[in-house]
């Protein structure tokens, strides 16, 4: 039997497929009654085993024991079925690893709340005589109705099992073992209370209290160094979490005493015991995938089949209430197409996305500019899509093309920067000192040299090309990421600092490095509002554009940064955020099952992000998809402008489209 086109499990009809983990395959089930049951179904080279048969039925018996409201029950199994399977109460939510990815550590109430649920579960499972063993953050699902604790009593089966095939290998998630596990002792009850500590860790502060770089840091952290607890207040919760954290398993609270020194929660949680934005994303049901018969097209398949047509569809997105300045942007035709719909396309060869703009293509009122492997600028008519003019470089371009002040700007390896007339497309002059990616504001355009003869930032008069000064002389600045906004330049150098430099004389105004966190060139930092955002692989920041110092921070890697208003907008990955602009509360969460490409454009009423093939629009206000439209191939980076977005593909053409 395998999942993929089984029908049933002994009563239960399955509707659908919620993952997979170390014992086997996780099915959505329906009992005749109606009921909802998540099924775990063993793997087939496991059923072979009959002694794992037989500690499979020790292990489930027990579990069935296990009562209380936040567990997650174990309902029915069969372990003498071909493949052995058993079904729990199924749980609508999300894991707190997920909450927590998403939306960055919980409030302190709501994590005592968290707490006092999972305490009230661990009572109730050793109450049975079970321990758990593999307490994480991706084993406590979250509800509107508080915390479910799930996978009890079969973390030890596991382990079991798979040491059977991996003779000397450690099991379990690291960074929530307990110390005697980590040493190969026993683990009990203390043990369980010890991964609690690592799990409220999280919750409070984003971060695990013994994460390192490698799987064996982690593990010597766990057993040998004290806990770090970075973020948390002290208090009662630090003190919990920290008597938790004992490396003496006899030392630990027990759950008694725990349920004691939370008495405060112990009537359960609120209905609001989570903030809003995380209450409605546990509202959204989580994705199930179709099995057997139900299998349909995949929600990817549905939006890529038209080679180039418009998909509505309801946003499976996270959201809360935004007010959000709606832009100043004044649309140029006296009337809007509906959303999604093709305003023209025009082929200028296959699109040149390498410019580290935050908005490319550039737009001006009249004319959209694209670069072209062909090695060229092209202008394209705003409103009728027709080639105005082409500007050659003779090789394709290496960044930009940027607009500034009626000329267009570009660069390419060979022959460096290019300033081209926006009216007419004349060349008006070039300069091979950089080829880097480029900014310009206020009556200067900035760029890096990194060569045998010299480094730094470069500031060049957008008229006449003349070198105005130089900075960083000493940094290692090739191709690097760089804004200019509000007379200042932002810029990371090789070192992954972070620069900021004024406009006019190139004076540093300030510099800023965290040594444990220093991988900064991913995406270009952005200034506005008075604050500078920039992203490193794992942590989005706000710095104060006067002082360089940390106005907050989310634990979000972003790839591409626009701010409007009070309301800065956010994407990497899979997600796209909008964040308030003075404390970085979460307004809203956008996420997909593809992965978003590195910019983002935001309009009047829509945020615009690419997909693969498709522009997807999302509502300013609440993060949900109002549409999406198809394109025959990957799409490069957008813009926004004079009521329309702007976006490049791999089909040679360059696509108007009604915002």
């Amino acid at each position: 039997m395998t999942t993929d086109a089984v029908e049933a499990i002994g009563p239960y009809r399955v509707i659908g497929r919620l993952g997979s983990g170390g014992m086997g395959d996780v099915l959505l089930g329906r009992s005749p009654g109606g009921r909802q049951v998540a099924i775990k179904v063993v793997h087939r080279h496991l059923a072979r085993d009959n002694e794992f048969r037989a500690r499979f039925a020790r292990e489930i018996q027990a579990a069935r024991a296990v009562g209380g409201f936040y567990t997650a029950a174990v309902v029915d199994a069969d372990w003498e079925a071909p493949q052995p399977w058993f079904a729990t109460e199924y749980i609508a939510g999300l894991s707190l690893k997920q909450l927590v990815t998403d939306f960055g550590p919980l409030p302190e109430s709501s994590v005592e709340e968290l707490a006092a649920g999972i305490v009230e579960a661990l009572a109730a499972i050793h109450a049975a005589g079970v321990t758990h063993r593999d307490l994480t953050p991706g084993n406590v699902l979250l509800t509107e109705s508080g915390p479910r604790v799930i996978d009890f009593g079969i973390a030890k089966l596991v382990a079991e099992t798979q040491q059977v095939t991996a003779t000397g290998a450690l099991i379990g998630t690291p960074g929530y073992m307990s110390p005697e596990h980590v040493l190969g002792g026993d683990v009990g009850p203390a043990g369980d209370v010890f991964s609690l500590g690592s799990v409220l860790t999280l919750a409070a502060t984003g971060h695990g209290p013994f994460e390192d770089k490698t799987t064996a840091m982690v593990l010597s952290r766990v057993a040998y160094s004290a806990p770090n607890l970075t973020g948390l207040r002290e208090g009662r919760l630090y003190r919990i979490i920290l008597a938790c954290l004992d490396k003496d398993a006899e030392a630990r609270p027990g759950t008694a005493a725990l349920l004691e020194a939370l008495r405060d929660h112990r009537a359960g949680p609120s209905n609001h015991w989570l903030p809003q934005p995380m209450m409605q994303a546990l509202a959204t049901p989580p994705p199930v995938e179709p099995v057997g018969r139900e299998r349909k097209t995949s929600r990817r398949a549905i939006l890529t089949a038209a080679a180039v047509g418009v998909t509505a569809l309801a946003g499976a997105a996270v959201a809360t209430k935004l007010i959000a300045d709606r832009s100043d942007v004044k649309e140029a035709a006296a009337e809007r197409k509906p959303g999604g719909t093709l305003l023209w396309k025009a082929d200028i060869g296959t699109f040149v996305d390498k410019t580290y703009s935050p908005e490319p293509p550039a737009v001006d009122g009249t004319s959209v500019y694209a670069g072209s492997i062909d090695g060229s600028v092209y202008a394209v008519d705003i409103a009728t899509g027709a080639i105005r003019w082409k500007g050659v470089m003779q090789q394709q371009l290496s960044h930009g093309p940027v607009y500034a002040d009626g000329r267009v700007f570009a660069t390419n390896s060979a022959r460096g920067i290019f300033a081209f007339d926006a009216a007419t497309g004349a060349e008006l002059w070039e300069n091979s000192e950089i080829s880097s990616a480029i900014a310009a504001s206020g009556g200067l355009v900035f760029g890096s040299v990194s060569s045998t003869r010299e480094n730094g930032i470069v500031a060049f008069d957008v008229a006449t090309g003349a070198r105005r000064w130089t900075a960083l002389a000493d940094a290692k600045v090739d191709v690097v990421p760089i804004y200019a906004a509000d007379g200042a330049v932002v810029t990371v150098t090789g070192a992954h600092e972070v620069c900021l430099l004024d406009a006019a004389t190139g004076a540093v105004r300030w510099q800023m490095s965290d040594p444990k966190d220093e991988i900064y060139g991913l995406s270009t930092p952005v200034i506005s509002g008075g604050a500078v955002y920039v992203s490193s692989s794992n942590v989005f920041r706000a710095l104060d554009v006067a002082t360089g110092a940390e106005k907050w921070r989310f634990r979000f890697g972003g790839s591409s940064t626009v701010v409007r208003g009070d309301t800065v907008f956010v994407q990497g990955d899979s997600r796209a955020y909008a964040f308030d602009a003075a404390d970085g509360t979460v307004r809203w969460l956008y996420r997909t099952d593809d992965t978003l490409s590195r910019t983002l454009a935001v309009g009047e009423d829509s945020v615009y992000c690419i997909a693969a093939k498709q522009v997807l629009a999302l509502d300013i206000a609440s993060g949900e998809q109002r549409w999406a439209y198809g394109t025959p191939d990957t799409l490069g980076a957008v813009t926004f402008g004079s009521g329309a977005i702007y976006v490049g593909g791999n089909d040679r053409n360059l696509y108007a489209i009604s915002a």
